[in-house]
């Protein structure tokens, strides 16, 4: 997942808060955390649109809850029965589920699909490479660099620039007057 990365803020997040789970499989009722970090974990399904796993060796994605197939994450797909189906324990790795298991004949069409795309992946893994998070910039491009304002530009609704707009939002501005004619415009 993203948070590879190596700063404090993200290493004490590991230890204490997410400890030995994954950040998509967290239980919103969580005691742990303060209310930013509930309310987080709350807009996961949100956040899981704008982010996916280019997978090379696969030791740092989650098999089940990160998005690194083109059929999307496939906890969502299969739910916790599925995964007992394939074979694999909750904590598995995409490398895991490359290396460790065998090919296994399943009744129902997406398990079918599942093996069929670790067969594809399993003979183009990069066994060097460590695996890239990518952020989406744009309909369709994704890129390892995270943008907020990239994703903000994706979330909100576009409208027309009002008349108004540079009386009331201009640079070197005080917060709480601007706030307060942004009030007296709309009434």
């Amino acid at each position: 997942m993203a948070s590879s990365h190596p700063s404090l803020w993200i290493r004490w997040v590991k230890t204490y808060l997410i400890q030995k789970d994954f950040f998509w499989s967290i239980k919103e009722n969580t005691s742990l955390g303060s209310c930013v970090w509930r309310k987080l974990l709350k807009y996961r399904d949100k956040a899981k649109q704008f982010y996916k796993v280019e997978v090379n060796n696969g030791r740092n994605t989650s098999f089940r809850f990160d998005v690194w197939s083109p059929m999307g994450c496939l906890f969502d797909i299969t739910g916790s029965r599925g995964f007992i189906d394939i074979g694999l324990p909750i904590t598995a790795m995409v490398a895991e589920a490359l290396s460790s298991r065998r090919r296994r004949n399943h009744r129902t069409e997406h398990l079918r699909m599942i093996e069929n795309l670790l067969n594809t992946y399993r003979n183009r893994a990069d066994h060097e490479r460590e695996d890239i998070s990518l952020w989406k910039h744009s309909e369709n491009v994704y890129k390892p660099l995270y943008s907020s304002k990239k994703t903000w530009l994706q979330l909100r609704l576009t409208g027309p620039i009002l008349s108004w707009y540079r009386g009331v939002w201009f640079t070197h501005s005080t917060p709480k007057f601007l706030f307060f004619a942004w009030l007296a415009v709309h009434n």
